[in-house]
């Protein structure tokens, strides 16, 4: 829980990640204009991908994940079916173009295990699963991330996107039907922190990767939603929304030991050595066990609350900011 701001004045060294709401506008034109700026960046890194097509598209599925995570303070205003609607064209749209990252991913996680190991492995451990990892990466590398057709679609569903957000209006549907108040996000903001919350609990019960993994998405939803919210109290948002990301990341490594784990558990040619294929899931099971130890006093202090005074508490420096 962050406390309460004790003084009007505020550090505007505490900015947001990226774009967020604006005091002299309301809710539903901040988030619609906001969903504008990252569709266009989503569009502009596929289109003009100046750090190379692999990087666009995974600029390009971050700001559609924002815009997802953003939509979700709308859904009450705008109505169930309009938000699945949206939600599933840009979920569908982020697949379509889903890169080869677990590849990168697997490689990198053994190579943080064998780092974190140095020095109580035999030299050569897990050299043959490094080496077919690197290949794989290599041949990644080669490929093209996406079809251009994949890149076309995907660009028409986004200008496509863009159209209906700009055309939005206070008459509805979309974000600028939201009435002009707190209270018209806060149900969206509301079901977002009850969800991880109560997503908290369930994978500390279950102990499932699907379910720790449920658990990061809502996390993540937050922490761009509280970035968009910042600017009503710079300090402690900025500070919720940085324990947030850090959440989502401790509980991201976790999934990519789960990947890594998987991958080898699948095809025993890939570590031919039973004993040093034991080894790996072990060294995989303690370092997930370590993150989600990790993991529990970042959630603690991001669910803090009961939903209702989380609620009370950003609605009192929605309040405040509006005077």
């Amino acid at each position: 829980m962050i406390d309460a701001p004790g003084s009007p004045a505020r550090d505007t060294s505490a900015r947001p990640a990226g774009p967020a709401l604006l005091r002299e506008e309301a809710p539903g034109a901040g988030i619609r204009r906001i969903c504008l700026d990252y569709l266009d960046r989503a569009s502009s890194a596929l289109a003009h991908p100046d750090e190379g097509r692999e990087s666009g598209i995974h600029t390009a599925r971050k700001a559609m994940k924002r815009v997802r995570a953003l939509i979700r303070l709308t859904r009450d205003p705008v109505g169930e079916q309009a938000f699945r609607n949206e939600n599933a064209v840009l979920r569908d749209a982020a697949r379509k173009i889903a890169t080869a990252r677990d590849r990168t991913v697997r490689l990198l996680t053994l190579e943080r295990l064998l780092e974190q190991s140095e020095g109580a492995l035999p030299p050569g451990t897990f050299d043959g699963l490094r080496e077919r990892l690197q290949a794989e990466r290599r041949e990644v590398a080669g490929e093209a991330a996406a079809t251009p057709d994949e890149i076309i679609d995907t660009l028409t569903t986004l200008r496509t996107c863009r159209r209906r957000f700009a055309s939005w209006s206070p008459a509805g549907p979309g974000p600028g039907a939201v009435p002009g108040e707190f209270g018209g996000i806060a149900p969206g903001l509301r079901r977002t922190y009850r969800q991880g919350r109560a997503r908290m609990r369930g994978a500390y019960e279950l102990g499932t990767e699907a379910a720790f993994h449920r658990w990061r998405k809502s996390a993540k939803y937050l922490r761009y939603q509280i970035e968009a919210l910042q600017p009503a109290w710079p300090e402690g948002l900025g500070s919720l929304a940085g324990a947030a990301d850090r959440l989502a990341e401790t509980l991201g490594e976790e999934h990519d030991c789960a990947v890594l784990g998987e991958y080898a558990a699948a095809d025993p040619s890939l570590v031919p050595d039973e004993g040093e294929r034991r080894l790996l899931a072990a060294l995989v099971a303690e370092e997930r066990d370590r993150l989600r130890r990790a993991a529990r006093p970042l959630g603690d202090r991001v669910y803090a609350e009961a939903p209702p005074a989380f609620l009370a508490r950003l609605g009192s420096y929605w309040a405040a900011w509006h005077r």
